[in-house]
């Protein structure tokens, strides 16, 4: 592994590790309804990892967060954003940084792009070392910053995990409205 990653770097693993995610077969292209407008989006059925947290769970206590400040409308989990999300997971863990933006200077916005994901609005929570979904939903509405992805004009999110070299398990949550 460290041949390779000296061979080519860490964004060349990246890089084929997202081929590898493209080019599997469940990668496909749906059109969507977007007020009547037709976009093609590329939509990956993303299996995140097994993580001790619950994906949906996470929506749910979001969705209950949105409802109790008249925030409509419930948030849906959407496949390109689980990739978008795990790519930057995926990018966290072996860049070995915690942070919004890589330490090459890359913004959360990019992953996004990569995958195709055409939005008007976004944005990203991140969570570290947390072991139920509660914990992590509490934790990012007590800070004023995702609180306000939380309650935020967006449509969908999806969802990335990781574990760090120390254990603690990384969940990324990107927020997007089209």
């Amino acid at each position: 592994m460290k041949r390779l990653i000296k061979e080519v770097g860490w964004f060349g693993i990246i890089f084929i590790l997202a081929l590898l995610i493209i080019l599997s077969p469940g990668f496909i292209i749906l059109v969507t309804n977007n007020n009547k407008n037709f976009v093609e989006t590329p939509v990956v059925n993303v299996q995140l990892p097994e993580s001790p947290v619950s994906y949906s769970e996470i929506t749910e206590l979001i969705n209950v967060k949105r409802a109790q400040n008249g925030k409509r409308p419930a948030l849906m989990i959407n496949n390109t954003l689980n990739m978008s999300a795990q790519l930057k997971a995926n990018d966290m863990i072996l860049g070995n940084y915690w942070d919004h933006n890589s330490p090459t200077g890359e913004e959360p916005w990019k992953f996004f792009d990569r995958v195709g994901y055409k939005y008007k609005k976004a944005g990203e929570n991140l969570a570290k070392c947390y072991t139920t979904a509660e914990s992590v939903v509490n934790a990012w509405y007590d800070s004023p910053a995702h609180k306000e992805n939380i309650l935020g004009d967006y449509k969908e999110v999806g969802y990335g995990v990781g574990t760090f070299s120390d254990g603690c398990l990384l969940i990324v949550n990107h927020f997007a409205a089209y």
